[in-house]
């Protein structure tokens, strides 16, 4: 359990988002909210994230970080070869 708490408050110490960016959908949708939902679908980004993380999931890499940027890479490769 203290492990937990350690990991939870290093994740909420570490982030780096602005106040005025949303993190998290809820009933009082912002403009800024709206925009980037937009944006989300109108680029497929939804889709790539999940892809990646179905992939990530199933090889379960010992460096995420590392598979994710390759992943990526892979995939703007197979995009441009289209």
């Amino acid at each position: 359990q203290a492990d937990i708490k350690e990991q939870t408050l290093a994740m909420e110490s570490a982030n780096v988002y602005s106040e005025d960016r949303p993190q998290f959908a809820n009933g009082k949708q912002t403009p800024l909210y709206q925009e980037m939902q937009d944006y989300a679908h109108k680029v497929e980004v939804q889709t790539l994230l999940q892809r990646m993380c179905a992939d990530l999931f199933c090889e379960r890499p010992e460096k995420p970080l590392e598979y994710m940027r390759k992943w990526l890479e892979a995939e703007d490769e197979r995009v441009k070869n289209q």
